[in-house]
């Protein structure tokens, strides 16, 4: 396995046992190494060696999906705000706690506390 190429995956942000997996299946070449990582990102797919690259969980809601552990901090970035935006209108803007009834802005619950600091923002 080519060590330069292994550090320049490691410097991307992906873990060491991901980064020599791909890179054994890219032949060292760490382009190839990339695109098939960005091809499992994109597909949700795994590679058959002992740690899983992701795994595809449905949101409660059933109507998208979610990568739960993917090795690029920006995915994962993007996936967390995609998630709070979906849940933003049917949980308490402060606690998180599930609202009563959907509502078309983001608002807290009916806790005094909440109600008190939502509006102090």
């Amino acid at each position: 396995m080519d060590d330069a190429a292994l550090a320049t995956l490691v410097e991307m942000g992906y873990e060491v046992k991901i980064a020599k997996k791909y890179l054994l299946l890219g032949k060292n070449d760490v382009e190839k190494a990339l695109d098939l990582i960005r091809e499992d990102e994109i597909n949700g797919t795994t590679i058959a060696l002992d740690v899983p690259m992701t795994t595809l969980t449905k949101a409660k809601s059933g109507t998208s999906s979610n990568l739960e552990y993917t090795p690029n901090p920006l995915i994962r970035m993007l996936l967390f705000v995609s998630t709070e935006l979906e849940t933003s209108t049917k949980k308490c803007h402060i606690c998180g706690q599930e609202l009563a009834e959907q509502s078309l802005k983001p608002r807290p619950c009916n806790s005094p506390v909440c109600e008190f600091i939502f509006e102090e923002n």
